[in-house]
């Protein structure tokens, strides 16, 4: 007990150290590594004042500019086409299966930067999509030669906001989301690929409910009172789906027969029309 006690702690500490970095993590050798991330609420309102949305926002400075991109980014950032080319790729992970957060965008870009290093290696549509649409908003720089993926580099937005594509992807996708939903842009969201995961779930609802909005100038807003009551709300439903869960899988197994060590590895992205 004590051995595994002090290997919690140091895996702990490890963690800590792993992800105690500032916001320009992404101004390294490859630009799109590092483990630090914040939430997508964080990213939107911050202090309201400050927020990645705001800095976005000012550094169009055009509120046409800015709805016309947001619409865009929202659209092909939550495609079905995008998510099913992830699963292909491998992108994603069990826990991320359908995410769309910050770390799920870095380990996107990270990989399209490996990918596009690689001799003989034929880029899919969904990549050349998702790096020329990085490069029209301003969040890589191009162009993109089919020699080296080195030209893939973070571009001027990043360097006026200090954050990487990864969080400009996520801040610009959720904003078009919140503008969707406060009447401001016409988008429609219905063939849409929406994170489902449990805070993926509580942004989007969040948004659709009102808690998240946009104010004179594009400032964002946001109801703290709602949002409290929205997660203690889906925290529960979260906790009786895993406690109807557990009790399946309990129920299933003392029907079934296992075999130690062995296991039927079949891939989502096959099972995929």
């Amino acid at each position: 007990m004590r051995r595994l006690f002090l290997a919690l702690v140091g895996a702990v500490a490890l963690a800590r150290s792993a992800t105690a970095m500032e916001d320009d993590a992404w101004a390294l050798s490859n630009p799109f590594d590092g483990t630090h991330h914040s939430s997508t609420g964080t990213l939107f309102y911050r202090d309201g004042r400050n927020s990645l949305t705001v800095l976005i926002y000012d550094y169009f400075n055009d509120e046409e500019r800015f709805k016309m991109t947001i619409a865009e980014c929202t659209t092909w950032f939550y495609s079905v086409a995008r998510w099913k080319d992830q699963l292909l790729r491998g992108v994603t992970t069990v826990a991320r299966e359908l995410s769309q957060g910050v770390m799920t965008q870095r380990r996107d870009f990270r990989t399209i930067f490996h990918n596009w290093g690689l001799n003989g290696y034929v880029r899919t549509v969904a990549e050349k999509t998702t790096v020329n649409a990085a490069i029209d908003v301003g969040m890589l720089v191009g162009p993109v030669t089919a020699a080296a993926a080195i030209a893939l580099r973070p571009g001027p937005l990043c360097d006026i906001v200090g954050m990487g594509p990864e969080y400009c992807t996520v801040a610009l996708s959720f904003a078009g989301v919140v503008a969707k939903c406060s009447g401001l842009i016409t988008l429609d969201l219905t063939p849409l690929n929406m994170p489902a995961c449990h805070w993926g779930y509580f942004m989007i609802l969040a948004a659709l409910l009102g808690l998240y909005a946009f104010t004179t100038g594009w400032r964002p807003w946001r109801n703290e009172l709602g949002l409290f009551v929205v997660m203690m709300v889906t925290r529960i439903l979260l906790a009786y789906f895993m406690g109807i869960v557990v009790a399946d899988f309990q129920f299933m197994q003392n029907l079934s027969s296992f075999v130690h060590r062995q296991r039927l590895e079949v891939p989502l992205a096959s099972c995929i029309s």
